[in-house]
């Protein structure tokens, strides 16, 4: 028995070592087992970890346009990891950098317009100034840069406004959220409030807002605030923020607060303002207060792109809105609503030439407040649009119908013209000639997207924006509103075009008894561009004894015979197509008039009516104008453009003007510092007797050279002569102009021009040393020279460059 007991406690003892040698190899297997620690958002390097034990914090974490904040369990950032917990498992610790406000904008700088980020971005900063304190619309700063934060919002979304602790300006705020990029700003959108900080000590001031439901600020002394948004009054609309509660003086937000003030709404009563559609507002005379809405068809921009005015339509007409703030506040296609003044623009250096011309200026509505906006893409309404031609607006006066700020459909050639830093894009009518260039204040970078459309004829919907006005003339300027299908032409029309475009052209309303125009007529027209062919022209007169069609060598001219009243039935024809027009011309008698000899007007008063005869020698260069000459001097003689395109070189008339000086200049002390250009001002063409008159050089001064005319004096006149002198031709030109200039050895003298290409007729010339007819002219209160014509063995050849 007793050795039974002992095998049997033997056995035992062995297998209990059996037991325990197993467990020992299996805490060895559980001490040896690891986990691998990884961290997220940096560039420290993974940890493998056995289990049960601690990871290693690491330390001097770095990213560049970043601040480490610490390390977290979640990707949001929402419970601190706690580096004394035992790893049991591959583990993920998430770093937690605040973005500085540099790496926002740069990063923003990036995005789309109206994009917004999918990522999400901790930010720290300043609150530098609060917008708007219901919503938390704030400026923040991190000492080097800023950046708007449109909205801050606590947990649920509820308003800043509703934070149990609101921060206030001058706090450190910790915020997270995405970015956005609205037209060229960015900006943190929506960002939800983690904590602040207080990290002011200095003084502050409060700024308390009269009229208003706004709570008054604190804010740091010295700081400026942002403007708040518009607060509302039933009956009345929000018309700007004054520093004084009579509102003669607009707040300057701009302007640091050293103390307490108070800032006041000013509101115009709704009563003083009637609401109406757009054609009754473009009726409406200037000064009254109108209420107008529509869709924002298009936007316009002053220099750096700076928006600062919208075209409106509605279903019956159009408007243009002349306001930078709510040009910048609005997108295409948006609809608004708006109170305003209406208003005709003009340039107050303009105004003299607009009302010679009876241009009234541009219609506008101006003085305005944005009542309404509603976002959206809506097309603006065309039905009622009217459509014309480029030509009929080119030839309608200013004084007939105001066309300008209303909207025309016109089927039109788009060209793009480049320039020495500039781009002109013009809208050509269907003769590629007539046209109107678009209206820019950006050296055309604004108008870069009709590049797809250069060389197309298309359909377009247009306004005048405005006219420039000069002493010679108003131009109209376009704003295109869209661009639509390519035109298609029809040849249907070959007969209307050649009437209009090639055949009225060649008439005058008037002529002087005795006195034909040396003009082939056209009788059969083509046009390559359109595809136009074997388009005939033929033309009746009702009064044959004054005015009558001949056929002379195969060529049809007309005779000019006497005094009377003729119709002129002008005929197209194509295939079996037809079109006729009918013109007035009225054939006049010799006027009886005082004519002066030019000799006898350089010695009358400045402002003295004139009348006098002589021929057309010479263009005026960057004016609209002429050089006459009779048997006794010769003068320059300004004009409208409509008279102007009566003549042509070599013509001889008499015309009516008032003698002056142009550009007549008085510097400090009233004291006189220019004496101007002497000039037959305001001329008009009394009558035309054509032909190619030349004149008798004897008026030429012969014994001067150019360096006679060197350093003249501008107070002294020197303008009522001209010379014959030998001097060379040179040319400069730089990336933004160009010039001639006549060169003497070491003297040289700019020939006046705003430009080398309104010399062109010089160019076979340059380098050359050759005779001119030469002129001092002071149209700009400094003296400089024209050339007049250039002698070449004996030929004249003169300055066409207005003709």
């Amino acid at each position: 028995m007793q050795r039974i007991k002992k095998a049997l406690a033997v056995l035992f003892i062995f297998s209990l070592s059996l037991v325990l040698i197993a467990c020992n190899d299996t805490n060895k297997e559980k001490s040896e087992e690891t986990y691998t620690v990884s961290f997220e958002g940096t560039d420290v390097e993974n940890q493998s970890v056995q289990k049960d034990q601690i990871v290693n914090e690491p330390t001097n974490v770095t990213k560049e346009g970043y601040t480490f904040i610490g390390w977290y369990e979640d990707e949001t950032y929402t419970t601190v990891f706690d580096f004394t917990k035992k790893i049991t498992q591959d583990t993920k610790i998430y770093a937690l950098f605040y973005t500085s406000i540099k790496t926002i904008l740069d990063l923003g700088s990036k995005l789309e317009h109206g994009s917004v980020s999918t990522d999400i971005y901790f930010v720290k900063g300043t609150i530098k100034s609060i917008a708007n304190s219901t919503y938390g619309n704030m400026t923040i700063t991190d000492g080097d840069q800023s950046i708007f934060v449109y909205g801050v919002f606590g947990d649920n979304d509820i308003k800043f406004s509703e934070l149990t602790n609101i921060p206030v300006v001058g706090d450190i705020i910790y915020i997270k959220g995405p970015i956005k990029k609205f037209n060229d700003d960015v900006e943190l959108n929506n960002t939800k409030y983690i904590k602040h900080e207080k990290n002011d000590t200095t003084e502050k001031v409060t700024v308390t807002f009269a009229e208003t439901s706004l709570k008054p600020m604190t804010i740091s002394k010295g700081q400026t605030i942002e403007e708040p948004q518009q607060p509302n009054k039933e009956g009345f609309i929000f018309a700007g923020w004054y520093s004084d509660k009579e509102y003669t003086k607009a707040y300057d937000f701009k302007s640091a607060i050293d103390a307490d003030i108070t800032i006041y709404a000013k509101y115009i009563d709704l009563t003083q303002y009637a609401e109406m559609d757009l054609l009754s507002a473009r009726s409406q005379t200037i000064g009254t207060n109108v209420i107008i809405k529509g869709v924002v068809a298009q936007i316009t921009y002053a220099d750096k792109h700076k928006p600062n005015g919208v075209f409106i339509v509605d279903d019956t007409n159009a408007m243009y809105i002349f306001d930078d703030k709510i040009a910048s506040e609005v997108e295409i296609g948006n609809y608004i609503k708006v109170a305003g003044t209406r208003k005709n623009f003009i340039l107050e250096k303009e105004q003299p030439a607009a009302q010679k011309h009876q241009y009234e200026g541009a219609i506008q509505v101006a003085d305005t407040y944005l009542m309404e906006l509603t976002k959206g893409n809506q097309n603006f309404n065309k039905d009622w649009i009217p459509e014309t031609t480029i030509k009929e607006l080119h030839d309608t006066k200013p004084y007939d119908k105001n066309i300008t700020g209303t909207i025309y459909k016109v089927n039109a050639f788009i060209r793009k013209v480049e320039g020495k830093g500039f781009d002109n894009y013009y809208f050509n009518d269907l003769d590629d000639k007539t046209g109107f260039y678009a209206y820019t204040a950006n050296s055309g970078s604004d108008f870069k997207w009709l590049d797809e459309y250069d060389g197309q004829l298309r359909t377009v919907y247009l306004s005048v924006i405005n006219a420039k006005s000069s002493p010679s003339d108003i131009i109209y300027r376009v704003i295109p509103m869209s661009i639509e299908e390519v035109y298609s032409y029809n040849t249907d029309y070959n007969p209307e075009f050649a009437v209009k475009y090639r055949a009225k052209e060649q008439f005058t309303n008037n002529y002087l008894e005795g006195y034909s125009p040396e003009v082939d007529l056209i009788t059969t027209v083509e046009f390559e561009t359109l595809g136009i062919k074997n388009t005939n022209l033929t033309y009746t007169s009702s009064n044959t004894e004054a005015l009558e069609f001949i056929t002379e060598n195969n060529k049809l001219t007309f005779k000019v015979k006497n005094k009377g009243i003729i119709t002129v039935t002008i005929t197209g024809t194509y295939e079996d197509k037809e079109y006729q027009e009918e013109i007035q011309i009225e054939v006049f008698s010799t006027p009886n008039v005082d004519i002066k000899t030019i000799e006898d007007i350089l010695k009358l008063e400045d402002e003295t009516e004139v009348y006098v005869e002589g021929n057309i020698i010479a263009s005026l260069v960057n004016k609209t104008g002429f050089y006459i000459v009779d048997q006794t001097g010769i003068i320059a003689v300004q004009l409208v453009q409509d008279e102007f395109n009566k003549i042509a070189l070599g013509n001889k008339v008499i015309i009516k003007g008032k003698k002056t000086h142009d550009g007549v200049k008085y510097g400090k002390d009233n004291q006189l510092s220019s004496v101007g250009q002497l000039v037959i001002d305001d001329a008009v063409i009394i009558a035309n007797k054509y032909g190619n008159h030349q004149y008798e050089s004897d008026i030429l001064i012969k014994n001067k050279t150019l360096s006679d005319f060197i350093n003249l004096k501008a107070t002294e006149e020197h303008t009522d002569k001209v010379y014959l002198l030998e001097a060379k031709i040179e040319y400069k030109e730089t990336p933004f102009s160009s010039n001639y200039l006549l060169t003497e050895g070491k003297n040289s003298l700019n020939i006046y021009s705003a430009n080398g290409g309104q010399l062109s007729f010089l160019e076979p010339y340059k380098d050359q040393t050759v005779q001119v007819e030469f002129a001092v002219v002071n149209w700009n209160g400094k003296t400089a020279g024209a050339v007049l014509a250039v002698i070449i063995d004996g030929q004249r050849i003169p300055n066409p460059s207005n003709f």
